[in-house]
C-alpha cells in the first residue's frame, strides 16, 4: 500500500431508485435492474473509451438503490460530488459476498467458490478493502439473509451468502479509493454487492 500524502481527489456520481416489479424467486435483482435501465434510457452497455461507467446498486426493501457515473436520461437522479484526501477517516458500509475462490491444489479444484468460515470473514473483508486504498481501523459484519445471491449454475442452482459490512477506515491511497467508489469492490457487483456508502468522520 502506498505511503499517505495530502493528495485530494473528487468523484461525481448520480443516484436513483428503481422499484422491483417481479418476485425475486421469479426474476433476480440483476435481471430486473437491466430491464429497468433499458426503459429509462442511457447507453449503459457501451461506455466511451476510458470512461469508467458502472451501475452499482444495493437492494433495500422493495427497491434497488442505484449509483452510476453516467446520468440516466429519464430517471430522476441525485447528482453528488465527494471530495476525499489521503488521511481522511471514513465510515464505510458495503454489502459483500461471503465467499472466496479456492487456491491451486484445493480438493474441489482451482477457482471454485467456497463459503467463508465465520472466523475468516473479517480478515478477508479487511484485506479486500485494503486493496482499494483503505486502512481498516475497525469492522463489523452480519449475514444479510434476505440478500443472498441466487442464479442458475452449469449443473445446479447457486446460492452465495452475503454480509453487510460496516467499517471505519483511513484513506491510504486516494486514487485507489475513488476508483473503488465509482466502480465498486469485490465480486458479484452485478448482483448487488460492492457499492461503497461513505460518511466522513475526520478530514
Amino acid at each position: 500500500m502506498s505511503i499517505p500524502t495530502n493528495k485530494t481527489k473528487s468523484a461525481t456520481t448520480y443516484s436513483f431508485a428503481l422499484a422491483l416489479t417481479e418476485p425475486l424467486n421469479k426474476k433476480n435483482t440483476h435481471d430486473q435492474l437491466y430491464d429497468a435501465l433499458a426503459q429509462v434510457g442511457g447507453d449503459w452497455y457501451q461506455p466511451a473509451v476510458g470512461e469508467p461507467r458502472r451501475v452499482q446498486y444495493a437492494k433495500k426493501a422493495g427497491f434497488l438503490i442505484c449509483r452510476s457515473t453516467h446520468k440516466p436520461t429519464a430517471a430522476i437522479a441525485l447528482e453528488e460530488t465527494i471530495e476525499v484526501s489521503n488521511g481522511d477517516i471514513l465510515n464505510v458500509e458495503v454489502r459483500l459476498p461471503a465467499s472466496s475462490r479456492t487456491p491451486p491444489g484445493h480438493p474441489r479444484g482451482k477457482n471454485k467458490m467456497e463459503p467463508l468460515k465465520e472466523e475468516d470473514k473479517i480478515p478477508y473483508f479487511s484485506q479486500l478493502l485494503s486493496k482499494h486504498g483503505m486502512g481498516v481501523l475497525s469492522m463489523t459484519q452480519k449475514h444479510s439473509f434476505d440478500n443472498n445471491i441466487q442464479f442458475k449454475g452449469a449443473s445446479a442452482r447457486v446460492v452465495i451468502h452475503t454480509c453487510d459490512v460496516v467499517a471505519t477506515v483511513k484513506v491510504m491511497d486516494v486514487e485507489a479509493f475513488i476508483n473503488a467508489y465509482q466502480l465498486g469492490v469485490g465480486r458479484y457487483k452485478t448482483y448487488g454487492c460492492g457499492m461503497l456508502n461513505i460518511t466522513k468522520i475526520e478530514g
